[in-house]
């Protein structure tokens, strides 16, 4: 191995082990937390973090990037080829939900993140990976429901893409109603008929889900 790609290898480790250390305080503190205090989770100093990255928003949205890359290979490893395709809208939804659990923090940079509050100290390199990964998601799932289209199980007169972002939308939302639920709030605490301490959102996301199935299928 020669000088360089040692460096370059040392240099690229240095950087994972600061997204690493930002993960854990932006986790705990959201946006608020400062560069200092990243670079002390990472035992570096301020002016080394700086080298790495320009500012506290590129970091926070190089792991909004981080987030997509983890969710688009798990989406694309969930469809399977022969498999029909509401089958694989099914597989899809599943694994998001599955994600949503298993990486909640990733969730929250995806879906609670105000993107033009931090976008003007986010370079175009930062931002240019996010929209290539975020597209990289969306064609996943256009590509299944165009499948369909075209095989004549679901209705012509809506575009898939349109279809992919009705179904994001909905889970993306009761994924978010789970995330309230789990901790005590407003609309919790009094036993009746429209009580939220009630709802089973597992369920709720599967009949959610069919249901918008049925209103893409063709009649």
């Amino acid at each position: 191995m020669s000088v360089r790609e040692r460096r370059d290898r040392e240099r690229e480790r240095r950087r994972d082990s600061i997204l690493d250390a930002a993960e854990r305080v932006f986790f705990a503190a959201g946006l608020s937390a400062t560069v200092e205090e990243i670079a002390a989770e990472a035992e570096l100093a301020k002016g080394t973090v700086y080298a790495y990255f320009p500012s506290k928003e590129e970091i926070y949205m190089t792991l909004v990037d981080r987030a997509l890359t983890v969710l688009h290979a798990e989406i694309a490893a969930a469809v399977r080829e022969g498999a029909s395709p509401d089958e694989n809208v099914r597989r899809i939804a599943a694994t998001y939900r599955i994600f949503a659990e298993r990486y909640p923090h990733y969730f929250k940079l995806l879906n609670e993140t105000s993107y033009p509050i931090i976008r003007s100290s986010i370079s175009d390199r930062v931002l240019d990976a996010v929209y290539r990964h975020s597209s990289e998601i969306w064609a996943v799932i256009t590509a299944v429901l165009q499948e369909g289209i075209e095989r004549g199980l679901f209705r012509g007169d809506i575009p898939a893409f349109h279809m992919a972002v009705l179904l994001w939308t909905n889970a993306s939302g009761l994924l978010r109603l789970a995330r309230m639920l789990a901790v005590p709030n407003i609309w919790q605490g009094k036993s009746g008929p429209f009580s939220f301490d009630s709802l089973d959102i597992p369920s709720l996301f599967d009949a959610a889900n069919e249901l918008l199935l049925e209103a893409f299928s063709r009649r």
